[in-house]
């Protein structure tokens, strides 16, 4: 009788074993069914000096992207509507690229990125969010030119230089003059000498 209890026991810790590596499989893979974000660019909490171009999105699976019903990603910036979106899917399904539009208002403050995705393998829907901050670099206040004296007397201004193209052109006009004053001159002498 002792051998038969022990024998039962024995198969019940036996059959325990076995059940046990299931059953943390079975937990393990339902526990990794929903989608979840495994990189992101701009990252959570990152600080940029403008809004981003391309926003990058990678899942920790690939996801369903044929149909606009199986996915939404939205962008938000501050103050404002969800903003205008182009989404391109990477081919195998775990990266997404969002091409947001322009907020009309601020730029300046804090942007969220929200995102929910149904897994490819499970059908789970993983959503959640993240934020960045953008922060335009104050612009420099600018400096005045210090006053550079002009050699001519002027305020270095326009007048200046049409004082200066006048002076060369009427340099030109009368060094042709001269010279047609002097070859005529020429002309004549000799006119007069072959008499």
């Amino acid at each position: 009788m002792r051998v038969g209890m022990s024998l039962i026991r024995l198969w019940t810790l036996v059959g325990l074993l076995g059940i046990l590596p299931l059953s943390l499989h079975i937990l393990a893979s339902t526990a990794n069914a929903q989608p979840e974000i495994s990189d992101s660019d701009p990252q959570d909490g990152a600080l940029l000096d403008a809004p981003p171009e391309i926003i990058q999105v990678c899942f920790t699976e690939p996801v369903v992207s044929e149909g606009v019903q199986d996915y939404n990603l939205v962008v938000v910036a501050p103050g404002s509507q969800p903003l205008g979106l182009r989404i391109l899917f990477k081919q195998e399904g775990d990266c997404a690229e969002i091409h947001p539009g322009r907020p009309e208002g601020e730029i300046a403050g804090l942007w969220e990125v929200q995102w929910q995705v149904t897994s490819r393998a499970s059908g789970e829907i993983g959503s959640g969010s993240f934020r960045f901050r953008v922060s335009p670099p104050p612009t420099p206040i600018p400096t005045p030119t210090p006053d550079v004296p002009n050699p001519t007397g002027g305020d270095g201004g326009d007048v200046d230089i049409l004082l200066l193209a006048l002076i060369i052109t009427g340099g030109g006009v009368g060094a042709v003059v001269l010279g047609l004053f002097v070859y005529l001159r020429l002309l004549r002498k000799r006119f007069w000498f072959q008499r």
